[in-house]
């Protein structure tokens, strides 16, 4: 198993942080409890510290926060759960406008059962999930499909019972996607302000809603992190797809063509980062990061991907 979404997330919090980075590189630690409100104006990250020459009249000038709106794409697997906490540990930085689930790594059902769990349990209820329609050319295994319900029936989670009112019945994630990226226009609404995709499953829920809202939902995509893809190491698939040359990464073999609309369908200005093998491979999980875990096993974002992390180490 691989730090998947720790590497990915830091990469985003570098871009998002600009000269607050200290901050973020602290915060990518996850020690901080869970969530009530924004902090105060007054942290130092975020205000101007006073100095003896201002007169007493002056007083410190507050930099406000300017929030980048993120969308988390996800497959429903361990490692997609974690980055949801790390980007739920970002606010007031990050904006979370939208969790859409695919079932690929697991199943749909169960990953957006624990994604409402998660987002209830962390005071972000009224983030709406969808589920994806998307159907994967090579599905994954069973038998990997079925660790996210090891998490569902976790008791950390299960203290919560999340109303559902956020979860969207009637519409499915591709065009939930589509819709709310065409809703950051004004005409529609919205503030003008483009949104990031996260993405770390398969593309096909970008790639649906690229192809169903067209130039105006490619147009309010700031940037798009994925993980996936094998560059110049060998692929993880092949023991489990025997029919490939064992260049393959799972997240881009789910749905190739997916991966080539997302770059066909994007604007030549948008940034893509990718995330891949030959990043996740130098940062395995071990038990001795895990044993780290203890010391802030009293934090609740700690307990949770330590315990998320535990299921698959080996």
């Amino acid at each position: 198993m691989r730090v998947f979404p720790f590497i990915l997330l830091c990469s985003v919090l570098q871009h998002v942080c600009g000269n607050v980075t200290d901050q973020c590189t602290h915060d990518c630690a996850i020690t901080d409890d869970t969530y009530v409100s924004p902090p105060p104006a007054s942290t130092a990250a975020n205000t101007v510290p006073s100095t003896a020459s201002q007169s007493p009249s002056s007083s410190a000038t507050e930099a406000p926060i300017k929030p980048l709106k993120v969308i988390l794409d996800h497959d429903a697997g361990i490692d997609d759960f974690i980055t949801l906490l790390l980007l739920l540990s970002q606010r007031p930085h990050i904006k979370l406008i939208g969790v859409t689930v695919t079932g690929a790594d697991s199943y749909g059902d169960v990953g957006v059962n624990t994604t409402l769990k998660l987002l209830e349990r962390f005071g972000a209820a009224d983030v709406p999930v969808a589920l994806a329609e998307s159907a994967g050319k090579n599905p994954f295994p069973n038998h990997f499909r079925s660790q996210g319900i090891r998490l569902d029936v976790l008791p950390l989670l299960n203290e919560v019972h999340p109303t559902h009112s956020n979860y969207m019945h009637t519409e499915s994630a591709e065009d939930f996607m589509a819709r709310v990226l065409k809703e950051q226009s004004e005409e529609w609404g919205g503030d003008g302000e483009k949104v990031s995709i996260v993405a770390t499953g398969p593309l096909s829920v970008l790639a649906a809603a690229l192809e169903r809202g067209g130039v105006e939902t490619a147009k309010y995509i700031r940037d798009v992190w994925w993980m996936g893809g094998a560059f110049t190491v060998e692929g993880n698939i092949a023991q489990w797809h025997g029919k490939n040359d064992g260049t393959p990464e799972w997240n881009a073999y789910w749905d190739p063509a997916a991966v080539g609309t997302v770059l066909d369908l994007l604007h030549e200005e948008t940034r893509v980062v990718f995330t891949p093998l030959d990043a996740t491979n130098q940062v395995p999980i071990t038990p001795e990061l895990l044993y780290g875990f203890g010391p802030q096993a009293s934090k609740l974002y700690s307990n949770l991907v330590g315990t998320f992390w535990s299921s698959v180490v080996t």
